[in-house]
């Protein structure tokens, strides 16, 4: 998700212009996998990094910018005033974002054999909320709506499985066997 993290202030001819700086923040899943080929060829190590990344929400502050303006029109008869005479001076404030966020993630090393199977877990979350059901019109009825509708939490549990097979591919061998 892209988001407003500051702001660049730049200045032409005495007009101050504020342009965005935008940063992007992961939110997902991401698998960082690295496989590595033992030299017999009969077993691939995998560097497994799972991660999941899960935004909250944004903390949003302002940053404070000085802008100035300066005189234009001085009489030519003014002589011990410079032309850059600042006229006014003042203080804006602009909002920019900070991501609030939850991530969970672990690393590990595995041997397989070739065209085994690898299973990894462990990485989840449980959300919680709650939750009001009920016939649409009779459960927003006073006294009556208990009846017709009904008020809980509701528990979500979600749990990351990573399957993972590796193959090692010896292009010579695979070569002979396609033509």
């Amino acid at each position: 998700e892209t988001y407003i993290a500051d702001y660049n202030v730049e200045v032409f001819d005495d007009l101050q212009t504020f342009s965005p700086v935008l940063e992007y923040v992961e939110d997902g899943i991401l698998l960082d996998l690295r496989p590595i080929v033992s030299s017999c060829r009969k077993y691939v190590y995998l560097e497994l990094r799972p991660e999941i990344d899960t935004i909250i929400g944004f903390d949003e502050t302002q940053r404070p910018i000085q802008l100035t303006e300066y005189a234009e029109d001085i009489p030519e008869d003014i002589d011990d005033i410079p032309r850059d005479v600042l006229i006014t001076s003042r203080i804006e404030y602009l909002d920019i974002k900070h991501p609030r966020q939850f991530i969970q993630e672990f690393q590990n090393t595995v041997g397989v054999p070739d065209r085994g199977l690898l299973v990894v877990g462990g990485l989840g979350r449980t959300e919680e909320r709650e939750r009001e059901t009920g016939i649409p019109i009779l459960s927003k009825m006073p006294l009556l709506g208990r009846l017709f509708g009904g008020e809980g939490t509701h528990r979500e549990y979600t749990t990351l499985l990573i399957l993972v097979r590796p193959r090692i591919i010896i292009l010579h061998d695979e070569e002979k066997y396609a033509f």
